[in-house]
């Protein structure tokens, strides 16, 4: 493989530039139009994935298509990948593809500025007997196209209705590629008739956004005049008419429904709704207005029951057959009884109409990675034993049997390991200096989360003390806590820090800065897993925090539950398939009945929660994993865990090189921080030179710069008690410090060293080099412990 010098890189694109603006800009400018938006050149569609090792954050190369070719400002058209005049048309001709396909682009082009290869990515054909002077004008590309999809004079008119563009500002907000794509495969198909449509977009990925951009489009076309906004939650409909939709509330055109108004708001165009305010045990008041009245709704995260058709809430949709239903979410629930799938894909061969994954987004670099910590606690493993008799603290007897985990805070509720849990949590946000990260705790039931908030509250009394609201219940049942969901979703609102919930929470929720996601409740359902790891995902590159400057790029994960396996099924960022629905998220409070299955024959049995002291709980094993490149959850690498482990023990370089110094076994000591051989030789290997594992150390841990051996044998030769040696004395250490260069140090204070060849060669046997040094090895080894402290 040919290495490319930063040089020769500099030099090729340098040759591409000059290529582009004389023999390719020219072209397209002459036949696309100069100066206007149907020529995006550098289009940079990715934002360069996000990497992380140990502390250090960067982000990886973004994806740029050298020209992007619009028809109308939002249909993309045209892909052209430029290569030098030296090179071959050929060379970019397998990235234009690549890029094209991700783009959904019809047309893609590879040249050279004279050469030219045309791919129809729609037919399949290629041309490559084309020149630059060829290169088609967008009114033959754009009946190509339309002939080629079948589009209809009215079909064109609905796909080419430009997008919302905020022009009040300098740099308006634009759909991503993801979702422009999203929009306008929804575009194209309601222009087909298609009536039942499904999206699937990662939690963070901008879902409002693109269905406001949808809704803008038709609304202007006029093709729906009357759109429904369906949610379930009342802080969705809030924030929809706050955030993404608050151009229609601006035109006066948009109105959120209440059951009480329901008839007499019949006069806008635009509506958010809870399916709560349409039907109640008591009424249906969505029959107040006719069947035809609503032409498109768009139903915000599906997965939640709305497509499960014995539910209350398919009603509505049902009742509402005529309009054009669109279905939104990040985790298509399919099930025996429930399939967004079967409901809303049955015009769409059983398929989403457009799916953009978490591991795309993260890809991307639109979406934050994580790490995942699993901290498996003894109690866990080994399951808790009452002893024989054993009555829990409101004296009920305890049954002769094992507690297992996935039982913990259900039907058992054991102090000590709650405590444990919140201790770890607190020393977690102490050791790595992110008390104020804000952190999402999710427990079993609303039980668990008050004792956990009073736990918590107590490991964490210096920040409580400054701030009552620094820890937080926010659940469905508290009205205080609920109160406070809008500020710990505020990037800007330092209170609450740590939010404690069973719930609520999980989905719906954008929390953007969110750092820290805390598990200790065992989730049975996939869907309900997506939704809890998504509150993390968002980025935020810019906010303020009690006036410091932050960025939020990636998140932690704290599981107590080993839910981090669901990471390793393929339904976990796959495409959508059945998925089994286990409902392990009920909520119990103290003292109410649960139902357990156990024995063989799956019989199902009542408790009601016993609560224990239990005995001291402790930590058996973390295990660190991140998702890689490849979206697999591998462990965490090991220049992470050296590092790591080196400022858990000395935090600054100078308490590293204090203890060190005074160390009377310094190659211990420095074994015991570099933890492998396996790493020191890679170390070295990637250095290029050899260097001492002190240097290792100093580099890895604190970025010292590293000194070769070579230098510090140069600095010890000239040293004073080298050369107050007699002359014997000084050429038998120079002769075996020259070792050193391969070698540890410590290897030359052991007694084989006389028997060193370079010493036999020079006459010597170990019994004359003991006399040398005062008739003993020790000797010997003092003054090499001289030299070692004037090496450092």
């Amino acid at each position: 493989m040919t290495t490319i010098t930063p040089d020769k890189l500099q030099e090729q694109l340098k040759n591409e530039e000059n290529t582009k603006r004389k023999y390719i800009t020219p072209v397209i400018e002459e036949r696309w139009g100069k100066d206007t938006d149907h020529i995006v050149m550098e289009y940079y569609f990715t934002a360069g994935r996000v990497n992380i090792d140990g502390e250090k954050v960067s982000r990886g190369e973004q994806k740029k298509a050298d020209y992007m070719l619009l028809y109308h400002n939002n249909t993309p058209l045209a892909l052209v990948e430029a290569k030098g005049l030296e090179h071959s048309a050929m060379e970019g001709y397998q990235q234009v593809i690549e890029y094209a396909t991700i783009l959904d682009i019809p047309f893609a082009y590879s040249t050279n500025g004279i050469e030219l290869i045309e791919q129809d990515m729609l037919t399949g054909l290629n041309n490559s007997d084309m020149k630059m002077n060829d290169f088609p004008y967008p009114e033959e590309l754009w009946e190509r196209y339309s002939k080629e999809k079948g589009l209809t004079a009215e079909d064109i008119k609905l796909i080419n209705q430009p997008y919302y563009l905020d022009t009040s500002k300098a740099d308006p907000k634009k759909p991503r590629y993801y979702q422009r794509i999203a929009i306008n495969r929804v575009m194209e198909a309601i222009a087909q008739g298609k009536t039942r449509l499904l999206l699937v977009m990662a939690t963070g990925t901008g879902k409002t956004f693109t269905a406001f951009q949808i809704v803008w489009r038709l609304w202007k076309a006029k093709i729906k005049r009357k759109i429904l906004y369906l949610v379930d939650r009342n802080t969705l409909a809030d924030q929809t008419m706050q955030k993404d939709f608050k151009p229609f509330v601006d035109a006066g055109v948009m109105r959120k429904i209440k059951a009480e108004t329901i008839k007499k708001d019949t006069a806008y165009e635009v509506y958010t709704a809870l399916y709560q305010q349409l039907k109640s045990k008591e009424k249906d008041y969505y029959k107040e207005l006719p069947p035809d009245f609503f032409d498109l709704i768009i139903v915000d995260e599906c997965h939640r029951g709305s497509a499960s058709e014995d539910s209350t809430w398919h009603e509505i949709l049902e009742y509402f057959a005529s309009a054009t239903q669109i279905g939104l979410t990040a985790t298509p629930k399919e099930t025996e009884d429930i399939s967004n799938i079967g409901y809303f894909c049955s015009e769409t061969d059983d398929k989403p109409i457009y799916t953009y994954s978490l591991k795309q987004g993260i890809e991307d670099g639109f979406l934050a990675p994580y790490r995942v910590i699993s901290v498996e606690l003894d109690i866990d493993e080994k399951g808790y034993i009452p002893k024989p008799g054993e009555v829990d603290i409101h004296g009920k007897p305890l049954e002769n049997r094992i507690y297992e985990q996935k039982e913990f805070d259900r039907t058992i509720a054991i102090e000590s390991r709650r405590e444990a849990v919140a201790r770890r949590i607190t020393d977690y946000m102490k050791d790595n200096e992110c008390r104020f990260a804000k952190t999402i705790v999710f427990c079993e039931n609303i039980e668990h989360v008050d004792a956990m908030v009073l736990k918590l509250k107590n490991f964490n009394h210096d920040l409580v003390a400054e701030n009552l609201k620094y820890v937080m219940k926010i659940t469905g049942d508290d009205e205080i806590g609920k109160a406070e969901l809008e500020n710990f979703t505020d990037p800007n609102t330092q209170y609450p820090v740590i939010a404690v919930t069973s719930k609520l929470m999980s989905t719906g929720v954008d929390s953007e800065t969110c750092e820290i996601i805390v598990l200790d409740k065992t989730i049975g359902s996939m869907t309900e897993f997506k939704q809890t790891i998504g509150r993390g995902t968002r980025i935020n590159e810019n906010f303020t925090i009690a006036g410091e400057k932050k960025s939020k790029l990636h998140f932690t994960i704290l599981d107590f539950r080993k839910n981090y396996k669901k990471f390793e099924d393929p339904g976990f960022d796959g495409e959508p398939v059945s998925i089994a629905n286990v409902d392990d998220t009920k909520k119990f409070p103290k003292g109410t009945p649960q139902e357990i299955t156990t024995g063989e024959n799956g019989a199902t049995r009542h408790f009601e929660k016993a609560f224990v002291k239990g005995q001291a709980v402790n930590i058996e094993d973390e295990i660190v994993q991140y998702r890689d490149e490849n979206g697999n959850l591998v462990r965490e690498n090991i220049d992470s865990c050296v590092r790591n482990n080196i400022l858990d023990q000395y935090p600054s370089y100078e308490a590293f090189y204090t203890a060190f110094r005074k160390s009377n076994d310094k190659n211990k000591f420095l074994d015991e921080l570099l933890l492998s051989k396996e790493f020191i030789k890679k170390m070295q290997e990637q250095i290029g030179y050899h260097i001492d594992k002190f240097d290792i150390a100093a580099l890895v841990g604190y970025k010292v710069p590293p000194i070769s051996k070579e230098e510090r044998l140069e600095k010890i030769k000239i040293d004073y008690i080298i050369q107050d040696l007699d002359s014997e004395k000084k050429a038998i250490i120079e002769a075996i410090l020259n070792e050193y260069r391969t070698q540890d140090f410590s290897d030359l204070l052991e007694k084989k060293v006389f028997k060193l060849p370079v010493l036999q060669s020079m006459g010597y046997t170990p019994l004359m080099l003991n006399q040398v040094f005062d008739g003993r090895f020790e000797g010997y080894v003092e003054l090499m412990r001289k030299i070692e402290g004037e090496l450092y």
